[in-house]
């Protein structure tokens, strides 16, 4: 067949019969020559290549090298023969900038806007066009369901940022995709320099069958100028990048941070500094005008951004991180005082970064940088349309910027001077010597150097089977092999993979036990309990559609009540006047405060227990989420031997599989284990169940549990389902407490919105009368630890665990094996309905204004967790009036949300409409 371009290019570049073939060579001769600007020569190779190459690339090059050109030349090519193309990025924010981005292309290519679409979780724009713009999981969620989403006519699939192959959390998405993808889409795949990118290859044809250009380079476009500043302090460095005229000023510059505070309070040194050209101020003005800045921390924002300076991180609203976004790419800003979460989303090039530390982590415990993380910061200097070179700075300590200027001061004097008044200040001096501090951590020029030198990271298969995925591919082929030819296939050595192998057995175990599946063979010693009716299914499961549409139309029709049953029976809802009053005295404390600005709850006076943050650490077992903000999790280790009484009401899916399991691992033996203190770190592998050498399952045959494993995507399903079987036990306020529990909000944020302690919220019934006496029985807690004590030792006050937190231990005595539950408990959705559901009030008396931005994702999440929990209906609870509780909290939430970001609000509720319509919702 013979194809050209239809007369008509707004039709998508649908074609038409003619004489004349449009070839390859053709296309990208068109392509080369449409582009902006002559293609440097690692460019036209790339592209070239494409056209070339049979299943397709793989580019391996440097941050600021113009990979962009080369990744859009699938997309220009789908269009130009009438078929269909995918653009997959790591990160929504980075979708949507492409989506941005894509457009514009479109239309300098002779299409039409409309021929570039986007679907990610929270956002669907022209769904049926034919180049898709998605993030990763779409993608994986459409291969895995061929029915709905044909691949026929899919030309390519283009993944950029593909080193997030890396990703121990995430890298699996993009594992999966490769190996399901039909054999006629073609892969361009867009990585960073890696270091292994010819071993990658080598793998892909051999256990995927497809066979990759491996096209690399180590040169950037701007070549990069590093260089250590240890004679200025970091305001005083940052004022004196701005020096010069446009030509000699090292702006506009990245300002990388390791923590959110840290961020505000460069921004509060630099507030006064002069920054701005000429007429750049007046610009800013006419751009701030055109939002509104009385929310939150909307006035403080804009009184930085007026001076040049913008800040860009999670704590901030997402409205005005997209302000400060737009404002940087009209170079607008001098500074933006950013986190490295901004490294690894969008794309806000710079002529300069400039790191405050290479040290991130918690005191005492701060760590290096990874090398991988910093060339991702460092890459984002340098922008090819402004500039012939990029410049890095590390900025060493203030401690040892004062050791360096008394060492300048204090060389001047020669050491073989006679003047007396010379040697008497060289003696003055010497006893003023500035000396570092004990405790403190700090870094060296050395390891910045080190860092710049560093060899790129390797790509391999990172993270575990997610359980909704292993459930799926149970389902659908009921054989366990499926899943062992996916482990033979993933980039590990043999012993990672015999790893995995134990790992997915020890899982299936798990969810046999549960009922959830029957193995064939079966395990050893799986029927030590009979008769105690494994088949019975406790939950009713509801389609996800069905759900997820009964809850958006309440959302949309009908208010939160104010008379809600979620309001605390124990705190009551603050009066209008307490409530007003509360927040302006935050409001003067934050105008005057200065630079101690959003400080936090218990600077206040408030009424909560006040401890360290090692005490906080202590109290608060659970993994710290965010590029930004990693911790080791402190796993609550389980009792050896358990006491496996049998207990009313437990024959559920938590109840039965704890038996089962401890029944297994105790040959059927009862008794009494030793009692182990809680909250001790372990390793993984001490709380693993074991697996029995030689046992490999062949068949995995669902029951009419495994489909439950499905609904819930936010949190680990096993521990949803755990939660769910134990609610109609609870009041109100404890549902809520475990619905915030598994949110898991970043620590430094938890740390302000703690659970009150139960003078205030007594415990409920499923505290009082269910967990506490199964973690008394169980040994797993004592009285004391129960409710709180004074410890004589460390003369230190030892407050009660939060219902959260002990869900998760019994969870974890009934779930010995499953590791991956994320959980932090916290009373901040709680406290919210206290001020009326009013956001901007709850955050200001709160001292929140700095870290309003998590607080608000963290009640969009939810509300997609109530549409999760929306899709069982719970034992023992009546449906009707289940679905009408989470419907009202998720109408308050929506009200208190839309009133500070609309915008933001809406797209979580474009999430839930996507659930509704059946869309994307399989993985």
């Amino acid at each position: 067949m013979d194809l050209v371009l239809a007369d008509n290019p707004e039709n998508y570049g649908v074609l038409q019969m003619a004489s004349q073939p449009l070839t390859n060579e053709d296309i990208a001769l068109r392509y080369l020559e449409q582009l902006p600007w002559p293609p440097y020569p690692f460019q036209e190779q790339a592209i070239f290549s494409w056209f070339e190459s049979e299943d397709g690339i793989l580019v391996c090059a440097p941050t600021g090298t113009g990979k962009t050109v080369i990744a859009e030349t699938a997309l220009y090519q789908a269009l130009m023969t009438g078929r269909r193309a995918y653009y997959t990025t790591p990160l929504i924010a980075l979708s949507e900038q492409k989506y941005r981005e894509l457009r514009e292309s479109a239309v300098r290519w002779g299409f039409s806007e409309e021929s570039i679409g986007l679907v990610t979780g929270n956002r669907r724009e022209n769904v049926k066009a034919p180049i898709l713009v998605v993030v990763a999981e779409i993608l994986l969620n459409r291969l895995l369901d061929p029915q709905e989403e044909s691949f026929d006519d899919v030309s390519a699939v283009v993944m950029d940022e593909f080193h997030s192959f890396n990703d121990p959390e995430r890298g699996i998405v993009w594992e999966l995709s490769l190996g399901m993808l039909p054999r006629h889409c073609r892969l361009l795949l867009i990585s960073a320099t890696v270091g292994n990118a010819t071993d990658f290859v080598v793998w892909l044809a051999r256990d995927h069958g497809r066979r990759l250009r491996l096209l690399q380079s180590q040169e950037r476009r701007v070549p990069l100028d590093f260089r250590w500043v240890t004679d200025e302090f970091l305001p005083d460095h940052l004022q004196q990048m701005t020096s010069g005229d446009e030509t000699s000023r090292y702006t506009p510059a990245l300002v990388f941070c390791f923590n959110r505070n840290e961020c505000w309070s460069v921004a509060e040194q630099m507030r006064g500094k002069d920054l701005l050209a000429a007429g750049q101020q007046r610009l800013i003005l006419e751009e701030l005008d055109r939002h509104d800045w009385s929310v939150g921390a909307g006035g403080k924002l804009r009184q930085f951004l007026l001076r040049g300076i913008g800040l860009h991180h999670a704590g901030l609203l997402p409205r005005y991180r997209r302000v400060v976004e737009s404002l940087f790419q009209k170079k607008l800003l001098t500074l933006c005082v950013c986190t490295e979460t901004l490294a690894a989303g969008i794309n806000l090039p710079a002529r300069s970064v400039v790191m405050t530390s290479l040290l991130k982590g918690p005191p005492g415990g701060m760590k290096l940088i990874d090398a991988s993380s910093a060339h991702q910061m460092f890459g984002r200097a340098g922008r090819p349309q402004y500039d012939d070179r990029g410049y890095v700075f590390a900025v060493a300590h203030e401690d040892d910027v004062r050791l360096h200027k008394w060492q300048e001061k204090y060389d001047q004097i020669p050491e073989d001077t006679k003047d007396p008044m010379l040697i008497r200040a060289k003696k003055n001096l010497k006893k003023k010597m500035p000396k570092r501090r004990e405790g403190m951590q700090y870094w060296s020029e050395r390891q910045f150097l080190s860092l710049r030198d560093a060899p790129p990271g390797r790509l391999a298969s990172r993270g575990r089977f997610p359980w909704r995925l292993l459930a799926w591919l149970i389902r659908r082929t009921g054989t366990v092999q499926t899943v062992q030819d996916a482990i033979r296939q993933r980039l590990l050595d043999p012993v990672a993979k015999e790893e995995s192998m134990r790992e997915v057995t020890r899982m299936l175990m798990t969810l046999e036990a549960g009922g959830f599946l029957t193995l064939e063979p079966p395990p050893p010693r799986r029927s030590v309990i009979s008769g105690e009716g494994t088949d019975e299914v406790l939950f009713r499961s509801r389609a996800a559609e069905r759900a997820a549409l009964e809850l958006l139309y309440a959302i949309e029709t009908h208010a939160g009540s104010a008379q809600s049953r979620w309001l605390s029976a124990s705190l009551p809802p603050l009066s209008e006047a307490e409530a007003v009053q509360l927040a302006e005295s935050s409001s003067v404390s934050e105008a005057v405060g200065g630079v101690d600005f959003g400080e936090g709850i218990f600077a206040a006076g408030a009424e909560a227990a006040v401890v360290s943050e090692a005490e906080a650490a202590e109290a608060v077992v659970s993994d710290e989420v965010g590029a930004a903000e990693q911790v080791t999790e402190p796993v609550t280790e389980p009792v050896t031997e358990p006491v496996t009484e049998p207990m009313e009401g437990s024959t559920g899916v938590g109840g039965l599989l704890g038996r089962l399991i401890q029944e297994a691992r105790t040959g059927g033996r009862s008794g009494s284990g030793d009692r182990q203190k809680a909250l001790k770190p372990v390793k993984r592998e001490a709380a693993a169940e074991p697996v029995w050498d030689g046992y490999e399952p062949r068949l995995a045959i669902a029951t009419p549990l495994l489909p439950l494993i499905n609904c819930f995507r936010s949190i680990n399903p096993l521990y949803g389902l755990f939660l769910a079987e134990h609610m109609h036990r609870a009041s109100h306020e404890e549902r809520l407490q475990l619905l915030e529990s598994v949110l898991d909000m970043p620590s430094s944020v938890a740390v302000l919105v703690r659970v009150p302690l139960p003078d205030s919220m007594p415990a409920g019934p499923l505290a009082s009368e269910y967990v506490n006496p199964r973690l008394l029985s169980r040994g797993l807690l004592t009285p004391q630890e129960l409710t709180g004590y004074f410890d004589e030792v460390e003369r230190r006050r030892v407050y009660p665990l939060p219902l959260g937190d002990r869900m998760r231990m019994l969870f974890h005595s009934e779930f010995p094996g499953v590791l991956d539950v994320h959980q932090r408990s916290v009373w901040c959705v709680g406290d919210l309905l206290r001020f009326g559901g009013n956001f901007d009030r709850f955050v200001r008396a709160r001292d929140l204004l700095r870290q309003e931005g998590v607080v608000f994702r963290h009640c969009l999440r939810m509300i997609l967790l109530l549409g999760e929990f929306a899709e069982i209906e719970p034992p023992m609870l009546d449906p009707v009036e289940w679905r009408r509780d989470l419907a009202d909290l998720a109408s308050l939430l929506t009200d208190s949300c839309r009133a500070v970001d609309p915008s933001s609000t809406d797209e979580v509720l474009t999430t839930l409409r996507g659930h509704a319509e059946g869309l994307d919702t399989a993985f």
